[in-house]
């Protein structure tokens, strides 16, 4: 199976789709927790690490009201801004 290209998340909202459940992937500084998402625009699938807080935080609360499952959430994701340490800012997507 092909192995899936890391999804760079930019200031530019992204529509995005989860299409699997969380796995680990072993990275240069030890294992990191990832999703397999589709972006709506190109419907390309990529790898979304899902480690950070402020990415964490509100998957956490769609996962939650989805049947404790992260199939299946849509949202727009973006950076808040160009910098490297800059919060993802998330909006979730009615289905």
């Amino acid at each position: 199976m092909e192995e899936l290209p890391l999804l760079k998340v930019g200031v530019i909202p992204s529509r995005l789709t989860i299409v699997s459940e969380p796995y680990v992937k072993l990275g240069f500084r030890g294992y990191m927790p990832c999703v397999n998402v589709r972006i709506e625009k190109s419907g390309l699938d990529k790898v979304l690490v899902i480690s950070a807080k402020s990415l964490a935080e509100p998957l956490e609360e769609l996962r939650l009201v989805n049947d404790n499952c992260f199939t299946g959430l849509k949202f727009d994701l973006c950076k808040a801004d160009d910098s490297k340490m800059s919060l993802y800012v998330l909006k979730p997507v009615s289905k």
